[in-house]
């Protein structure tokens, strides 16, 4: 894959225009910013990976450029394992007296209702899992009825920008595969060669949206020239081939009997 640079594609942008090297910091400014506009909804940015350590909270923190993440796993020998997202695991701190960290495998030390007959002897809640393993067709998704604990689980916590894994997963650090969003990017940062054009005429509209001498008319201008780039980014990045569509209206056909 050929991949470019932000500071190539500012100085094509000046050389282009016949601009002085004085409107590069400007130009640069405008390249970031479009940059990560794009990377929002186009994987124009290689996939990172990240080897984070888990903190007291059984959890690792996200990076300050994590937009979404493509997988998490841990490392086992040259194979990774990969995680799978559980929105009931538990996010909040499990504080002991002291308000120290404790796992919620010691207990809850502060209004856990730990006599239910419900969590007797298996340790989570019964009916709860037995409803979410049915499907939209009534049908059981799990076997043994949902009564299936797995450890190999996470959950993504906004809130504290954090990442938590399962407390039965006795692991020390977690691999983090994640799309970034372009804010700590640079003029050396090295983004696919086919978001050139597209970044150029973001760039090229934010000069003329924020320079007194172009009228409203002339901005609109570019900037519909700017949406017709990224609709040709979108259409470059896609891996729809004519094999895929024939699969999709074959898959698709209904047949009517007469």
């Amino acid at each position: 894959m050929t991949l470019i640079s932000l500071d190539q594609i500012t100085k094509n942008i000046l050389m282009k225009r016949g601009y002085p090297l004085q409107y590069y910091i400007q130009f640069l400014v405008y390249c970031k910013d479009g940059l990560r506009e794009i990377a929002f909804d186009d994987k124009i940015l290689a996939t990172r990976y990240m080897c984070l350590p888990v903190n007291d909270n059984n959890a690792i923190e996200l990076p300050n450029d994590y937009q979404d993440y493509t997988r998490v796993s841990v490392r086992i020998d040259q194979y990774i394992h990969p995680l799978v997202e559980d929105n009931s695991l538990q996010l909040v701190p499990n504080y002991d007296s002291e308000f120290n960290i404790e796992p919620y495998s010691n207990g809850v030390s502060s209004g856990a209702n730990t006599n239910n007959s419900l969590l007797a002897n298996y340790n989570y809640y019964l009916p709860y899992w037995w409803l979410v393993n049915w499907n939209m067709w009534g049908e059981n998704t799990g076997r043994q009825f949902g009564g299936v604990s797995t450890s190999d689980t996470f959950r993504v916590n906004r809130a504290r920008n954090e990442i938590k894994i399962n407390e039965f997963l006795d692991v020390d650090e977690v691999l983090l595969e994640y799309i970034s969003n372009g804010m700590d990017s640079d003029s050396a940062t090295q983004i696919d060669g086919y978001a050139q054009m597209a970044i150029e005429a973001f760039a090229m509209w934010q000069f003329y949206l924020h320079n007194r001498t172009y009228s409203q008319a002339e901005a609109n201008n570019v900037e519909e020239k700017y949406w017709r780039e990224r609709q040709i980014l979108r259409a470059r990045l896609s891996d729809l081939t004519i094999d895929k569509l024939k699969r999709i209206v074959q898959q698709n056909q209904i047949r009517v009997k007469y």
